[in-house]
């Protein structure tokens, strides 16, 4: 990842949040990326990782923060960065 923005976190966060479509708290996001991608990222860095994405309108803030989901601009942003693995759910 080049930007400087772009951490792991923020990787994991836009790929959960793409494969569903729907609004997820950061612990649910922390725990999806757990089982789903096989990496150990804390509720704190994901709350961190969403807050840089909503800094460039990428997630969008749901129950005054308790739900996120990635807008307009976070899912054409998904879809070419991660192309077809950021859409249907992985086993």
């Amino acid at each position: 990842m080049t930007e400087e923005w772009r951490t792991e976190a923020v990787e994991a966060v836009l790929r959960v949040l793409a494969q569903t479509g729907l609004g997820v708290s950061p612990g649910g996001i922390a725990a999806n990326i757990e089982r789903l991608l096989r990496e150990d990222v804390d509720v704190a860095a994901v709350e961190d990782a969403l807050e840089r994405l909503a800094d460039r309108n990428m997630v969008k803030s749901l129950d005054a923060g308790d739900y996120y989901r990635l807008t307009e601009r976070g899912r054409e942003y998904a879809t070419a960065e991660f192309g077809d693995d950021v859409f249907g759910y992985i086993d």
